[in-house]
């Protein structure tokens, strides 16, 4: 069996949490890669490792219990100035290396697009036949949008057609809420649900190495022929009851801003339920208008599962509308009203929608407001 390398950039949460952790699961051997900057930087670069912390739901019969596991890997490198050290280039440059992955937002790829340009320009030159596939393992971003960005910065018709045949974009789906990385005893603890979810799309080469490295992959990935349906579940039911709820804890300005304990408090508990049923409803509709391949048995478990998730991880989700600046709340208000509001209309049965029309009207009062902040 091959020993087939992958390389990730972006340490962070995601990236160490789902990406690393599932990479180690398959058994890649993984090397790390990210801008020098944070403490707990210092800590991977010492220890090559860190401790996934998973919390598990609370059942009938348990309740809640964590499992802590040390996840090793092999190499860490540090960007300085967005250059790939000597010994980054290398490891690209090995021709067991496969996977390029990133779990880094809009702002994180703008900043480190010379980097991958750098390492695939590099690639291509050394005439290495050999596919690497690469993954964008963050939902604002996909792998094939990645690809072009690259693509685009290449200075010849001839680099970009090597790297259509040789850097090859699989698009995915990513969903694990996980926490900040923090620091105990010099060791670095990554805390997560035990929920996750990894779905790509099918290239049968990359399959193929996933079976060869480990049998089980599909334990860990989803693969599907087309990515496209379980984007848009993640927006319309993960994405959409999320914000929701987080925004509907800002309006109220509930103490503490914890998403987790407005769902849990009696005042608000109903609005929650209420939420929940009116994107229930909103996602069965676009189900069935765009013939998504998902039952109503589908549907109905994993809007359930969702609920469950967001509501029951106190230590987990502490995502709200606090983790926006005055800069961007407009901005996202205005977003926000934009898609709420083009749902609420395209969705028939809208009648039947109790939180939805206030999250309109909410939205438009925080409009209001922020426009008045602004403008005076």
């Amino acid at each position: 069996m091959e020993n087939y390398k992958h390389l990730h950039i972006g340490a962070g949460a995601l990236g160490l949490g789902l990406v690393g952790f599932i990479s180690k699961f398959v058994g890649f051997e993984l090397a790390i890669a990210n801008r020098p900057g944070k403490s707990f930087y210092d800590v991977l670069d010492k220890n090559l490792s860190f401790t996934l912390q998973e919390t598990r739901l609370p059942n009938a019969t348990a309740g809640k219990s964590s499992n802590k596991q040390d996840i090793a890997f092999d190499h860490f490198f540090f960007l300085k100035n967005n250059e790939p050290s000597v010994a980054m280039r290398q490891y690209f440059l090995d021709p067991n290396t496969v996977l390029l992955t990133s779990a880094l937002k809009n702002t994180g790829i703008d900043a480190l697009l010379d980097t991958l340009v750098a390492l695939v320009r590099e690639r291509l030159a050394s005439k290495i036949t050999t596919k690497v596939f690469l993954i964008a393992a963050e939902n604002a971003v996909s792998s094939k949008d990645l690809h072009k960005l690259v693509r685009g910065k290449l200075g010849s018709a001839l680099e970009q057609g090597m790297m259509d045949q040789l850097i090859i974009p699989i698009d995915c789906v990513v969903d694990r809420i996980c926490n900040k990385p923090s620091i105990s005893n010099n060791n670095l603890i990554v805390k997560c649900e035990y929920y996750i979810d990894w779905i790509i799309e099918d290239d049968p080469e990359f399959t193929d190495i996933l079976t060869q490295l480990n049998p089980q992959y599909n334990e860990m990935f989803t693969v599907v022929d087309d990515i496209t349906p379980y984007v848009k579940r993640k927006k319309w039911v993960v994405n959409a009851l999320h914000l929701s709820t987080a925004l509907l804890a800002h309006y109220y300005r509930y103490i503490g801003q914890r998403v987790d304990l407005f769902t849990k408090d009696k005042r608000f508990t109903p609005l929650f339920l209420s939420l929940t049923l009116d994107i229930w409803i909103m996602f069965a509709e676009k189900v069935k208008q765009e013939r998504l391949p998902f039952s109503e048995q589908d549907i109905e478990a994993f809007v359930i599962e969702t609920m469950v998730r967001i509501s029951s991880h106190p230590q987990l989700v502490k995502d709200s509308c606090t983790r926006f600046n005055k800069a961007t709340l407009f901005e996202f208000y205005s977003d926000f009203h934009r898609k709420v509001t083009e749902a609420y209309l395209q969705t028939v049965d809208n009648e039947d929608f109790v939180v939805i029309p206030q999250l309109i009207a909410m939205t438009t009062e925080l409009i209001s407001q922020q426009h008045f902040i602004r403008t005076h």
